[in-house]
């Protein structure tokens, strides 16, 4: 999923509160880095609870930090037009991603029983992926050109083929609402929700607005990166595969 903010949208100011709730969120993440078993995890795939307890911390202080901003913006004039059942936003494949979000996805699907069915899918969302990349490989090789994969050529067309994500139920709701990546959490729409249908006439006058981690917090984040020693691949679909295969082999996370 593409950041971003549409001009015609306020500029949201940076005051005492919002650098207050970005530094407590870079606070719990500067813990989460500092904890040594993280060296070890991808050899035991064990990790102190306190891993878990900070993580819980940091999603409700960005819950805060966006509740925040979009008080902000209602004071401007503009409200979030979300709700539940509403999921055009979840026919992008979310990029990205940190470790420690892939771990938590991974330990959710895990712990309730949907992990194999849930890692078909993404295997048959990645294998789109990798079957619109080979096209434009072949297009670049005739042009005489490189791109780094997966490029937002080959994202786009991936989300023009609207195609849910594999975490979203038939009832159009997130099956792991509480783990959802962060991405998925900054993006909101200003304008009527079926605006965001692709086939609605007013699409493309729909007005969208990211709220993102803020960048000392996103620091944090590869900061434990480089401490566990894993580094997810651009798209949600191939870090969950390659952390399920390769780094987990499908077993339970260990909490000490």
């Amino acid at each position: 999923m593409k950041n971003c903010s549409d001009s015609r949208l306020p500029e949201l100011p940076q005051d005492p509160t919002t650098q207050h709730l970005a530094k407590t969120i870079t606070k719990w993440l500067f813990e989460i880095s500092c904890i040594p078993e993280l060296s070890t995890f991808t050899e035991t795939l064990a990790l102190p609870g306190t891993v878990k307890n900070l993580y819980t911390k940091v999603l409700l202080s960005y819950q805060q930090y966006l509740n925040h901003k979009i008080n902000q913006l209602r004071k401007l004039g503009r409200s979030p037009t979300c709700r539940e059942g509403c999921a055009f936003c979840c026919h992008f494949m979310p990029c990205g991603l940190s470790s420690l979000e892939i771990l938590f996805l991974y330990e959710a699907m895990h712990d309730r029983g949907i992990l194999p069915r849930i890692f078909r899918r993404f295997l048959e969302r990645q294998e789109v992926i990798e079957e619109i990349s080979a096209e434009y490989r072949k297009r670049d090789i005739i042009e005489g050109q490189e791109r780094d994969s997966p490029s937002e050529e080959i994202l786009l067309s991936y989300k023009q083929k609207q195609i849910p994500c594999p975490l979203l139920s038939e009832n159009h709701v997130c099956v792991l609402y509480s783990f959802r990546p962060l991405v998925c959490r900054e993006y909101f729409s200003c304008s009527p929700p079926q605006w965001c249908d692709p086939s609605h006439p007013h699409h493309l006058h729909a007005l969208r607005i990211a709220l993102p981690l803020p960048e000392e917090s996103q620091h944090m984040l590869d900061r434990i990166d480089d401490a566990m020693g894993f580094y997810p691949p651009e798209t949600l679909a191939e870090a969950l595969l390659v952390f399920s295969v390769n780094i987990a082999g499908f077993k339970p996370i260990l909490w000490k």
